[in-house]
C-alpha cells in the first residue's frame, strides 16, 4: 500500500523549468530566520516606476558638481525622493553628461548613484563614459559581500593591482556589486552600515567622484540602511532600460540560486522594476514582459508569496497566449500547477498540469514535458493513486534520461521503485 501524503507538501519551483522539489524540512529550518516576506522599505508605483523614500540630505562634503545637484532637486523635490518616472530624469544622453561634468570638474570626493536594472547596459553606459572622457582614467572596482573584507578595503586592493595612470591619478571610480551588500532581510549589509560609520573616512581615501552604480531596489534600500552617507550623495543620475535590455538580463539570471534567500530576494526586487520600466517605455513588450511576469511568479513562490505568484502568473499567461508563444504558455500553466498545488487546490493544479503537458510536447520541450509528468506523478501520489503515479515517474524518468539529466532520472526512478517495494497492506 502507498504511504499517503498528510497534506501536499510545500513545493519549491526551481527557476530553471519548474522542476518541483520538495524541500518541507529545510523550509521549516530557515523559517525562523528570515520574516514571511521583503520589508516593503519604499514602494513601487502601480506602473513600477521608482519612488524611493530617503530622508532629506543632511550637510555632507562639498561635491563641486553644481547643476548636477541643482538638477536633482529639481527632479526629486524637497524631500530627496527618487523621481515618480524616468522623464524628470530626461535622456540617457542628459544623464551621461551629469556624470561626465561631475567628472571633469574634479572636486575632491563626490558620491554619484547612477540606478541601472540591465548589466549589459551598465557596461555600455560605462564604456560611452570612457570614449566621452578619452584622456581620463576611469577603473571599475567590484564590492562583494562574500569577502571578509570591508568596502573601502576592497577598493583600496583593487586600485593597488592597477597598473600606471590608471592607478596614480584616476579621474573617477566606477564601483559595482553594492546591491550586494544592502539588506535583504539577512546580515549581508553589515559591510555597509559598517561604510556609513566610516564616510569621513572613505571621502578622506576616495578624493574623486565615486560613480556607484546600483539597480533601483539597492537604491531604496541604501537611503535605509546608510543613511548619513546617503546624504553625502551629489547627484542620482536614472538610465532606463528597454525590452531588448529587459531580454538580455533575462538571459543572464541563474537558472539555480539554490538557497541563497538573499539571491532570491534581490532577484524579486529586480525582476518588479524590469517589470515596471517595460511599462514605463511606451513600446510594445508584450514578449518581454510574459517572460519577465514567468520568473517573478517563480520568485515569488519560492520566497512564499503565493498572491504575488499569482497575480504575476495570471497577467504572464495572457501574453503568452496572445503572442503565441507555447513554449511561455506551457512553463506557466506548469507553474500554476504548481501554485495550486501549494494551495492544496488539487483540481485547479491537475487542470493546469493537463493543459501544459501537450503544450510541451508541441513545443518539443522534452525537458518541460519531464518537469510536468514528475509535478502530475507528485499529485497522484498525494492522492494515493499509486499506479498512476508509478508510471508518471517512470515516464518522467526516461524523458530525463533522454535529454542527459541523470540525476532527475535517478530521482524518478527511485520515486517509482518505492511505490512499487511499499508492502500492501
Amino acid at each position: 500500500m502507498v504511504r499517503r501524503a498528510p497534506a501536499f507538501e510545500p513545493q519549491l519551483v526551481r527557476a530553471g523549468g519548474d522542476r518541483i522539489v520538495t524541500l518541507l524540512e529545510r523550509l521549516r529550518a530557515r523559517k525562523p530566520k528570515r520574516a514571511a516576506s521583503p520589508p516593503d522599505l519604499a514602494a513601487t508605483t502601480a506602473e513600477g516606476r521608482v519612488e524611493d523614500s530617503a530622508a532629506p540630505r543632511r550637510d555632507g562634503p562639498s561635491d563641486g558638481t553644481g547643476a548636477a545637484r541643482g538638477s536633482e532637486s529639481s527632479q526629486t523635490g524637497a524631500t530627496g525622493a527618487a523621481p515618480a518616472s524616468h522623464d524628470q530624469t530626461e535622456t540617457e544622453e542628459e544623464s551621461l553628461a551629469v556624470l561626465e561634468r561631475a567628472i571633469r570638474r574634479r572636486h575632491g570626493f563626490a558620491l554619484l548613484p547612477a540606478v541601472v536594472n540591465h548589466p549589459g547596459l551598465r557596461d555600455r553606459l560605462c564604456a560611452n563614459l570612457r570614449s566621452r572622457l578619452p584622456d581620463d582614467e576611469l577603473p571599475t572596482v567590484t564590492v562583494t559581500r562574500l569577502s571578509d573584507a570591508t568596502v573601502l578595503d576592497q577598493i583600496a586592493a583593487q586600485l593597488a593591482e592597477l597598473d600606471g595612470p590608471t592607478r596614480a591619478n584616476p579621474a573617477a571610480l566606477l564601483v559595482t556589486g553594492v546591491e550586494e551588500l544592502v539588506d535583504l532581510g539577512d546580515d549581508h549589509w553589515t559591510k555597509l552600515a559598517g561604510l556609513n560609520l566610516s564616510r569621513e573616512l572613505a571621502a578622506k581615501q576616495l578624493p574623486l567622484p565615486v560613480i556607484v552604480w546600483l539597480p533601483a531596489y539597492a537604491l531604496r534600500r541604501i537611503s535605509h540602511n546608510a543613511p548619513d552617507l546617503w546624504a553625502w550623495r551629489a547627484n542620482v543620475v536614472y538610465f532606463l532600460g528597454t525590452p531588448a535590455d529587459a531580454r538580455d538580463t533575462l538571459a543572464t539570471l541563474a537558472d539555480d540560486l539554490g538557497d541563497d534567500l538573499h539571491e532570491h530576494v534581490a532577484r524579486l526586487e529586480l525582476l518588479r522594476d524590469i517589470s515596471g520600466e517595460l511599462v514605463d517605455s511606451g513600446v510594445e513588450s508584450e514578449p518581454e514582459r510574459a517572460a519577465v511576469g514567468l520568473a517573478l511568479g517563480r520568485e515569488a513562490m519560492f520566497l512564499d508569496d503565493l498572491t504575488g505568484a499569482d497575480a504575476a502568473l495570471s497577467g504572464a499567461l495572457p501574453m503568452f497566449r496572445q503572442i503565441g508563444d507555447r513554449l511561455g504558455e506551457a512553463n506557466t500553466l506548469q507553474a500554476l500547477g504548481n501554485l495550486a498545488a501549494r494551495n492544496a487546490d488539487l483540481t485547479a493544479a491537475r487542470q493546469h498540469y493537463d493543459q501544459a503537458l501537450p503544450l510541451h510536447r508541441q513545443a518539443g520541450d522534452r525537458l518541460g514535458e519531464a518537469h510536468t509528468l514528475e509535478s502530475m506523478a507528485q499529485l497522484a501520489l498525494v492522492e494515493n493513486d499509486a499506479t498512476r503515479a508509478r508510471r508518471l515517474f517512470e515516464e518522467a524518468g526516461a524523458l530525463y534520461q533522454v535529454v542527459h539529466n541523470t540525476a532527475w532520472a535517478r530521482s524518478c526512478r527511485e520515486a517509482a521503485a518505492a511505490i512499487v517495494d511499499r508492502p500492501s497492506s
